[in-house]
């Protein structure tokens, strides 16, 4: 788990399993599932998610839906929605 701090210096936690991966193929056609599995690809190729990460890398606001989708649950215990999440993320945060 690895996590990150918005503008307003609030931690957020985030993991990507088989269920965070799942989520993010069915909401945003990203395909982090062998990411989130150990071993998941063949050696001596390019793991099957680093077009999804260079997608992410070029598109702020697909970044900002994809730390939604891991920190959603987190954001509701306290009272964050989607917007304000995203209003929160700032050039330091998306590092």
């Amino acid at each position: 788990m690895t996590s990150f701090k918005d503008k307003k210096g609030t931690a957020w936690d985030i993991e990507l399993n088989v269920g965070t991966a799942r989520k993010l193929h069915s909401r945003l056609s990203l395909n982090f599932l062998p990411a989130a599995i150990p071993g998941g690809g063949k050696e001596g190729e390019a793991p099957a998610w680093v077009g999804a990460l260079v997608r992410v890398g070029e598109d702020p606001g697909l970044l900002a839906d994809v730390l939604w989708t891991l920190c959603e649950r987190d954001a509701a215990a306290r009272g964050v929605g989607p917007d304000e999440f995203a209003e929160r993320l700032d050039g330091d945060a998306a590092r």
